[in-house]
């Protein structure tokens, strides 16, 4: 019998979870000589620095029957190219689309009705998360919708999340570490706190530059962002968000907010701060 290989990829060339777990054993680089939908009836998990690139065809990854669709262990690398991640669900626990511990890097891809008790898209434990030219998309997450980041590092870029939500912070991401946001648009996101963005606590870190929120809505506070940490916001707008409080960003008690070159419009709140509202923070 031969040899389990220590470092495959491959390339799949049937669009099912068979031929998918095959080309996935001991890591390396799976692509797809095939277009169609591969359903999982159990987690991925990446023990090995891992890129499954979608290139050149149409392949979605989803789960069935509520799992999980992939789990990365602590100092792995696992790349996603020019693929769509759906409908996982971690149920009560985390990362309905993929729980990181180590290192994930997704490009010109889409997270779409991933529901995870934190992060219905990704879950970011203690790791880095790198997402490029991506979509994220009616993912459900009592906390981060879209991307819950734990401790680690998430930087965003040139993508949209639309549609993130159903619970309490955090419709499109919800930090507790820190998040770089660049040139990227959150739009109809919603939650309790922080429709699109809440950070959450003094010692989270946030940084928007280039980047849009519009119509996204919070029952409590801050439509747009809200923040309890160190948040830096430039070049950006706020338009048509809606809350009770903080219509565009609220500040919260020890935040601190620095603001420049953006615009406000059209932000509603029913209590105060269409805009801007700062409660007991630094501004």
């Amino acid at each position: 019998m031969p040899a389990t290989p220590a470092h495959a990829g491959g390339v799949v060339s049937v669009c099912d979870e068979a031929h998918l777990l095959a080309a996935l054993v001991g890591g390396g680089t799976v692509t797809f000589a095939c277009s169609g939908t591969i359903t999982l009836s159990d987690t991925i998990a990446i023990a090995a620095d891992t890129t499954i690139d979608g290139s050149g065809q149409t392949v979605a990854i989803r789960s069935y029957n509520a799992v999980r669709v992939a789990t990365v262990n602590s100092g792995v690398t696992f790349a996603l190219r020019d693929l769509t991640v759906a409908n996982g669900d971690s149920g009560l626990d985390h990362g309905g689309g993929i729980y990181n511990a180590g290192t994930v890097i997704v490009s010109n891809s889409t997270f779409s009705g991933n529901d995870g008790y934190y992060g219905g898209g990704i879950y970011n434990r203690q790791g880095t998360v790198v997402v490029n030219n991506s979509t994220f998309s009616g993912n459900r997450g009592y906390y981060g919708g879209g991307i819950y980041n734990r401790q680690g590092t998430v930087v965003v870029s040139n993508s949209t999340f639309f549609g993130n939500g159903f619970g309490r912070a955090g419709g499109g991401i919800a930090n507790y570490g820190t998040v770089i946001v660049d040139s990227s648009v959150f739009r109809g996101n919603w939650g309790e706190y922080g429709g699109g963005i809440s950070n959450l606590d003094s010692d989270a870190s946030l940084t928007v530059r280039n980047s849009a929120f519009s119509v996204n809505t919070a029952t409590g506070f801050g439509g747009g962002i809200r923040n309890l940490g160190t948040l830096t916001v430039s070049n950006s707008t706020f338009s048509g968000n809606e809350v009770n409080t903080g219509g565009g960003i609220f500040n919260g008690y020890g935040g601190t907010l620095t603001v420049s070159n953006c615009t406000f419009s059209g932000n509603t709140a029913s209590d105060r701060g269409g805009g801007i509202d700062n409660w007991e923070g630094t501004v």
